[in-house]
């Protein structure tokens, strides 16, 4: 399901009711009872393409281009969210079993 939700996520028109259908609460409840409000979703995708390797001593370096079958790729998802005090990353899975609060009207 967070395949299908990172796939879709960047081209729907309107994310707050893709979120809603998705299971992700704007205004919830966490496990230590602080209400988290979702501030945005951050997904990012990185691909490696060299490799660095330290040089006998430890005060240069050998930079290694990586060959096309060996570049690893890799997604990540966090959705944002603000506690009263500070920011917390959590997974999809996490957001998705979060408890709605339930005096939020959003």
């Amino acid at each position: 399901m967070e395949k299908a939700f990172t796939d879709a996520f960047p081209a729907v028109k309107v994310p707050i009711s893709f979120l809603r259908l998705t299971g992700i609460r704007l205004v919830a409840v966490a496990e230590d009872g602080a209400t988290l409000s979702l501030l945005g979703v951050a997904q990012e995708n990185v691909v490696d393409i060299g490799t660095l390797a330290p040089h006998l001593g430890g005060e240069s370096f050998r930079y290694d281009p990586l060959p096309a079958a060996m570049v690893p790729r890799r997604e990540s998802l966090a959705f944002v969210y603000f506690d009263g005090k500070a920011v917390r990353g959590l997974s999809f899975e996490e957001a998705r079993a979060l408890v709605p609060k339930l005096d939020a009207t959003r």
